[in-house]
């Protein structure tokens, strides 16, 4: 396994975050885990705006039991989703998932 790469345009070296969590002993995070983590992010994004899921679905147009599932983490939200979310929350894709991790 190669532990490093060099940009040849900068001549900078980097380590990929894969990479570091192997070098760190560290397991990458699984889909499930990621899925459950990002759902535990989204239902209190959603609590902290006094938000019902039936409002949430007004505003976003995602129907309350998906809404539901991805809260729950029993589905991986896909990008278009954490973008409609995010508008809906007023934070971007990057703020959902760093909050998640």
């Amino acid at each position: 396994m190669t532990c490093c790469r060099c940009d040849p345009s900068t001549g900078d070296f980097y380590v990929t975050a894969h990479e570091l969590d192997s070098l760190a002993g560290n397991e990458p995070m699984s889909r499930a885990d990621l899925a459950t983590k990002i759902g535990r992010t989204l239902r209190a994004m959603r609590l902290e705006r006094g938000l019902t899921l039936s409002e949430l679905e007004t505003l976003t147009g995602i129907a309350s039991p998906n809404l539901s599932k991805l809260e729950s983490g029993l589905v991986a939200p896909r990008i278009e989703t954490l973008a409609i979310l995010g508008n809906a929350f007023n934070v971007t894709v990057a703020d959902i998932v760093a909050s998640a991790e």
